[in-house]
């Protein structure tokens, strides 16, 4: 047989049929018609035969070599419909032999391992599982039974499900692919077991696939083609709702929510994932293609990474197809104040393109208390951002925004090695080390903006190693300088800490200008900051030197040693900006806000 008047399809092929009762003809008189044209009137008797004598037409070494049928019985009068399956194979030497197919005949469900809700009889593992009933129904699963292949035709809605109340998991092994062109929901029991599948081959999800309360799925590859792909939930005995697969290509959308799971090798992705709730995860072992299509013009997509929340894989291309828009969102609709979701990749994130070519337009926008961590490099394309909000913090080796990119850093952490292309802090902290020491080299202008927060740690004399260092090109100085003693570090009065390196410095910090002494945080001791005209040291570094331990004194903002008028301004900026200055935490509740005033007023006029 031919398909639209192409050559023949492979060594195997479905081919529908129709069977219909003339109404001029007897009972017993049926009509083929097949799809390659040819037409033959025989009693229902002799069908099989026929068909096992019946030469496709443009091959004579191709023959069917099994047949599987389902009748439908209605009045003379009427006209009746089915399926003939016809398996063909390239003789060569021997035919093989293909398995027959079972069809699921109970619309109001039942038990998979009765007899009674088959027709074909229940499949075995040469069997093909056909379930085409219009409708929902739910068949349950009292053993682990095994099939070659899995259909669910379309409009077709089954529910599979552990039977009863049964404590113990039940799994259905699919040999070979499962083709979902209709509705599947995978749920387990209430306080019993996990109803579990296993697909040898591919699954193909043509329209919804449901897993809930601590089903599972795995598969060998995965294709969401249109519709979606839901998995919420936990299990009685705490196993996540699960999907584990192999290649995952998804053109449409898919949910993991309330603490479900989903993991895949590499991933082509072109429409919306969301990844929803304390301890749902996406875990990619592979690469990450999310809004690819290269076929596609405008297309958008979505990733949303929420509520605690936890997303990690390897080398990453986003919006890699001109005319591409992909937004990555971490906590963008949280509505917990204290969502922490995370994204951690193990390679290179290429926004906007690939390693040399710039094509869509990515974002990356995070908020609330979210974390990106990348071991590589992060690149930022001309079309696309990143945008850093809430107390988001952003840990990267690199992040090259020479292209033209906008890297727009109003608030967070930003702990990074190297940044390529000029960096502007407008409210956010530069962390090089995070919780240990570390370095920032910035190939470029650095623009420490008024709000932003320069965090140096001090745990030893090696720069870099055991303290914290700052280095770059132009250095423009507007915020506040964070000193910390780490590790139980305590430096001696002639220790000299470099902690930036610039070529040029303009401005001063609003909290520490130069030749002025800056308690630690903690006020375990202070520094003498020196920079700029007037530094006894080179005046493009930022140096503290002559260490003094000791406690600080509470509303001396400015550290001369004495609570006066000079310390209202100070201590107003440091209200403003939320600043951690141990000296205008007058109340000592580990925080500068509203709360202090008053009593730094009383110290003022007492």
């Amino acid at each position: 047989c031919v398909r639209e008047n192409q050559s023949w399809l492979g060594p195997s092929l479905t081919l529908r049929v129709t069977i219909s009762i003339q109404d001029e003809a007897s009972q017993n008189d049926l009509i083929l018609r097949f799809f390659c044209g040819q037409q033959k009137t025989l009693a229902v008797a002799s069908i099989e035969r026929y068909l096992m004598q019946l030469q496709p037409t443009l091959n004579a070494s191709e023959n069917p070599v099994n047949i599987s049928k389902r009748f439908f019985s209605k009045p003379t009068t009427s006209r009746i419909a089915g399926f003939i399956t016809l398996l063909f194979m390239t003789s060569g030497t021997g035919a093989a032999v293909h398995a027959q197919t079972s069809f699921w005949s109970n619309q109001n469900g039942g038990l998979y391992e009765s007899p009674a809700n088959w027709v074909g009889g229940v499949p075995d593992d040469n069997n093909n599982a056909m379930f085409s009933l219009l409708g929902e129904y739910t068949v349950e699963f009292s053993t682990n039974p095994t099939v070659n292949q899995l259909t669910v035709t379309a409009a077709s809605q089954p529910t599979f499900t552990v039977a009863g109340t049964e404590m113990d998991d039940r799994l259905f092994t699919v040999n070979t692919d499962a083709l979902l062109n209709s509705s599947l929901i995978l749920d387990s029991v209430a306080g019993g077991g996990n109803m579990i599948m296993t697909v040898g081959g591919k699954l193909e999800v043509n329209t919804e696939l449901m897993v809930l309360n601590g089903a599972q799925i795995t598969s060998n590859t995965l294709d969401a083609n249109d519709e979606n792909i839901l998995l919420r939930g936990v299990g009685a005995d705490g196993s996540p709702s699960m999907i584990s697969t192999g290649s995952l290509h998804i053109e449409n959308s898919i949910r993991v929510e309330n603490g479900a799971m989903l993991t895949s090798d590499d991933v082509f992705h072109t429409s919306s994932v969301v990844v929803d709730g304390p301890g749902s995860t996406w875990s990619i072992n592979g690469t990450s293609v999310w809004g690819g299509d290269m076929n596609l013009s405008n297309d958008i997509s979505i990733i949303f990474i929420d509520d605690n929340a936890h997303v990690s894989n390897g080398t990453t291309f986003i919006a890699n197809a001109s005319g591409n828009q992909t937004l990555v969102a971490l906590d963008f609709i949280a509505s917990a104040q204290n969502a922490s979701s995370s994204w951690t990749s193990s390679g290179d994130v290429f926004l906007g393109g690939d390693q040399s070519n710039s094509r869509g337009q990515g974002t990356i926008d995070m908020g609330r208390n979210s974390r990106l961590e990348i071991a590589g490099m992060l690149k930022i394309w001309d079309d696309s951002e990143v945008l850093m909000g809430g107390n988001s913090t952003l840990v990267a080796d690199s992040v090259d925004n020479s292209a033209g990119g906008v890297f727009q850093f109003s608030s967070g952490s930003l702990q990074v090695n190297q940044f390529v292309g000029d960096l502007e802090t407008q409210n956010g902290i530069l962390d090089p080390g995070g919780p240990e020491a570390g370095s920032t080299s910035i190939l470029g202008t650095f623009t420490h903006g008024e709000d932003s927060t320069l965090a140096i740690d001090i745990g030893g004399t090696m720069q870099g190693g055991t303290y914290d260092v700052v280095s770059g090109g132009l250095a423009l100085l507007q915020g506040e300088l964070n000193v910390a003693l780490i590790n139980g570090f305590v430096p001696g009065p002639t220790d000299e800490f470099t902690v930036l390196l610039s070529s040029n410095i303009v401005g001063e910090l609003a909290n520490a200008p130069s030749g002025q002494r800056l308690q630690t945080a903690g006020g375990s001791g202070s520094f003498i900051v020196n920079y700029g005209i007037g530094s006894p040291f080179d005046a493009s570094r930022i140096v503290l030197s002559d260490f003094e331990a000791g406690g600080f004194v509470l509303g001396d903002i400015n550290g001369d040693g004495s609570v006066d008028l000079l310390d209202v301004t100070p201590f107003v900026d440091a209200v403003t900006a939320g600043t951690n200055n141990p000296a205008a935490d007058i109340n000592q509740d580990g925080a500068v806000d509203l709360l202090d005033v008053a009593p730094f007023v009383a110290l003022l006029i007492g």
